[in-house]
């Protein structure tokens, strides 16, 4: 779905993506084969994390901004199908969810909004049940909210993925884990990059400050 969904937000917003050229299988004579290679341009620049250390304040803000602006046009693009969370093709089908809170092998495809956040909701469960089964502590997570409604997400932003070229263009690769998510789990994959990275690799604070400009203030998801 990567090379779908990179194709689908070059052409439905302005946001600078590398163009998909061809997309080519392992194993060609095989219709179930899962290993693919996408062929796309390759962007001449620095990652803004090594980009970052020699700009003045006002670029860096102007980098924020730019992503801000981003983050509002995937917002605003229309999605095939408003319950269907995930990945999507041009039908609107599903597919696995990736990124880091669907557990490192994915989960779905979910046919449904409520599907996720039942699925959301049993994992809260278990892990509220280990959580007391070794240490007697009554942790308080909230269930799910399904409350905000499915926007287009890129879900794996950090300054790892953003390319600034050489004419100072902000670009956006790795849309793996891109689909149709509520907000703030944009926002929580955000600032959970941050925090769990080690502590040499974390981003600048004013990148993890700006969090709640880019993509709005959903605080209360990460606590």
């Amino acid at each position: 779905t990567e090379a779908f969904m990179m194709s689908y937000v070059s052409s439905h917003t302005s946001i600078p993506v590398p163009k998909v050229r061809r997309m080519l299988s392992e194993d060609p004579d095989n219709p179930r084969c899962k290993t693919w290679w996408i062929v796309m341009d390759y962007i001449d620049g620095d990652v803004l994390e090594s980009a970052w250390k020699s700009m003045t304040i006002w670029r860096r803000l102007c980098m924020i901004w730019t992503v801000r602006g981003y983050i509002r046009e995937l917002q605003k693009t229309p999605i095939p199908s408003p319950d269907a969370p995930g990945p999507f093709d041009a039908s609107g089908k599903a597919y696995l969810c990736r990124g880091t809170y669907f557990t490192e092998y994915g989960a779905g495809p979910f046919n449904s909004y409520a599907e996720m956040g039942a699925w959301f909701d049993r994992r809260r469960f278990d892990n509220l049940a280990f959580i007391h089964a070794r240490t007697g502590i009554m942790y308080p997570c909230p269930k799910f909210d399904a409350s905000h409604p499915l926007v287009l997400c890129h879900l794996d932003l950090h300054m790892r993925n953003l390319i600034v070229d050489g004419s100072g263009r902000l670009w956006i690769i790795d849309w793996a884990n891109a689909g149709a998510f509520p907000t703030w789990l944009e926002y929580a994959h955000m600032v959970l990059w941050g925090r769990a990275a080690r502590l040499e690799a974390r981003p600048p604070k004013l990148w993890l400050w700006s969090a709640r400009f880019v993509i709005g203030n959903y605080n209360k998801y990460t606590r």
